[in-house]
C-alpha cells in the first residue's frame, strides 16, 4: 500500500495539492501559489480526495477521479494582476496620465499601458499609437506569459520557470537534440497520453515540421509551445491501462 507524505506548503517533490471547491466543483481560492502550482504541474485535486482516502487507502490510486477542471477563481484577472504588482485599471485613462519612455520594471522591452482584450474590438489606435505607450495582448496570450515566466531587466531575457525546467517536473525527458529514429520504440505512448504518439516536439511555428507529422510509425506529436501550455491546464488525462506498457525507447541508459 503506497504511504504519502503530507506537507501544508509546497515542496520540489509535491505532486498533489488539495484545494477547497464550490458544489459545482469550482476551485476557492485567489491564491497566486496555486497558479504557481499549476504551471508546475503539480496535480490539483478536490479535498474530498484526501477525506476518501482516510476511509479507503486504496482510491489514493484514482486521484483522477478527483481532479479540478475549474480554476475560473485563481486565473480571473481582476484578482491576479493586483497580486503580480499591477494596477488594474476598468477604464482608459488620458493618455497625458502616462509617461513617455517607461516600461514594466519586470517587463523593460514592453510599453507600459497593457491592454488585454479577448479580441474582440478595433485595437489599432492603440497598436500605432506614435509614443509606443501600450501593449495589446489577449488574456490566453497574458496567462501563457505568466506560465513562462519570463522577465527582462533591460538585459536579455532570462527564464525562472521555463519549458526547459517545468517538462522533467512532469516526468518527461527534455531531449537537446533529435535522437535517431531507431531509438524509439513503435507502439509506445506517453502514460498519462496513452492516445498520443511518444515523441513530443514543442515549436514556435518557425520549422517545417512536416517530416514528423507525415511519420508513418507514428512516432512523433507537434504541439506548440501555447498549445502545451493550454494542455496542462486542461489537464486531460488518458491512462495507459496496459500491464505491460511498451518502453519508450530501445535502450534504457545512456539514450539522453
Amino acid at each position: 500500500m503506497k504511504q504519502i507524505d503530507t506537507s501544508d506548503e509546497a515542496l520540489p517533490a509535491t505532486t498533489h495539492c488539495i484545494c477547497h471547491t464550490t458544489a459545482d466543483g469550482v476551485l476557492e481560492s485567489n491564491n497566486f501559489e496555486v497558479l504557481q502550482l499549476i504551471f508546475r504541474g503539480v496535480i490539483i485535486v478536490k479535498e474530498q480526495w484526501m477525506t476518501d482516502c482516510l476511509q479507503n487507502p486504496t482510491l489514493i490510486e484514482n486521484d483522477e477521479k478527483y481532479l479540478i477542471h475549474n480554476f475560473d477563481s485563481v486565473l480571473s484577472l481582476a484578482t491576479l494582476i493586483p497580486k503580480l504588482g499591477a494596477t488594474l485599471l476598468s477604464a482608459m485613462l488620458l493618455k497625458e496620465t502616462f509617461n513617455k519612455g517607461s516600461h514594466p520594471y519586470l517587463h523593460a522591452h514592453e510599453n507600459p499601458v497593457w491592454i488585454l482584450h479577448d479580441n474582440s474590438f478595433d485595437l489599432t489606435e492603440y497598436q500605432n499609437d506614435p509614443d509606443h505607450l501600450f501593449f495589446t495582448i489577449s488574456e490566453k496570450e497574458f496567462i501563457a506569459l505568466l506560465s513562462m515566466c519570463s522577465t527582462d531587466f533591460q538585459q536579455p531575457v532570462f527564464t525562472v520557470l521555463s519549458l526547459a525546467t517545468l517538462i522533467p517536473k512532469l516526468g518527461a525527458t527534455l531531449l537537446s537534440a533529435m535522437l535517431l529514429k531507431e531509438t524509439f520504440n513503435k507502439g509506445s505512448h506517453p502514460y498519462l497520453h496513452a492516445h498520443e504518439n511518444p515523441v513530443w516536439i514543442l515549436h514556435d511555428n518557425s520549422f517545417d515540421l512536416t517530416e514528423y507529422q507525415n511519420d508513418p510509425d507514428h512516432l512523433f506529436f507537434t504541439i506548440s509551445e501555447k498549445e502545451f501550455i493550454a494542455l496542462l491546464f486542461k489537464r486531460e488525462f488518458v491512462r495507459d491501462v496496459s500491464k505491460e506498457p511498451i518502453s519508450m525507447v530501445t535502450v534504457e541508459d545512456g539514450f539522453v
